[in-house]
């Protein structure tokens, strides 16, 4: 399958984006770096193919040039780079991989589908620690009950999607 690495960095070449260069060399993956305007013009990794804000405005998407700088939201230039691959897998610049971040993913798999009501805190379904999603109310954070509603989880096999990988010894969940 072919697979890109999507990440969005204002750093120079440091030991993270190294390391996902050299993983990314080894698993036959395209390792896709998407800068900004604090990021260095001239950026060289092995492996890596870096787009500066200069470089992003020269290609063929709209909203290249209508993204705001010094934000997030250009990863989405990144994702229409690889929109035509098979797999796109995406972290952040400050997260070593594990193991388990190259293990080649499936197009097949069994997913939790919620059906409710309400609002929930969805992290509870994936870790015991106590999260707190960005809105969530304070007065729920230690419960797992749905704010208002009700909920109904159904498992089934599901055949496309979106796969999140947290490395669970760093979490940077935002």
């Amino acid at each position: 399958m072919k697979t890109a690495l999507v990440v969005t960095s204002i750093a120079a070449p440091n030991a993270v984006l190294k390391s996902l260069a050299k993983g990314a060399i080894e698993n036959n993956i395209d390792f896709l770096v998407i800068g900004d305007t604090k990021s260095p013009e001239h950026f060289e990794i092995d492996g890596c193919h870096f787009y500066p804000i200069s470089r992003q405005l020269g290609l063929p998407f709209k909203i290249a040039r209508n993204l705001p700088v010094k934000h997030y939201s250009r990863k989405n230039l990144g994702y229409l780079l690889a929109k035509d691959y098979d797999v796109i897998i995406e972290t952040d610049d400050d997260n070593f991989p594990t193991n388990e971040f190259w293990k080649p993913r499936t197009a097949n798999n069994f997913v939790t589908h919620f059906e409710h009501t309400g609002w929930m805190n969805v992290y509870t379904h994936f870790t015991p620690d106590k999260i707190w999603p960005r809105g969530y109310p304070l007065q729920f954070l230690h419960s797992n009950q749905v704010v208002s509603g009700s909920t109904k989880i159904i498992t089934h096999r599901y055949s496309k999607g979106w796969q999140m990988k947290i490395p669970m010894s760093m979490p940077c969940i935002e």
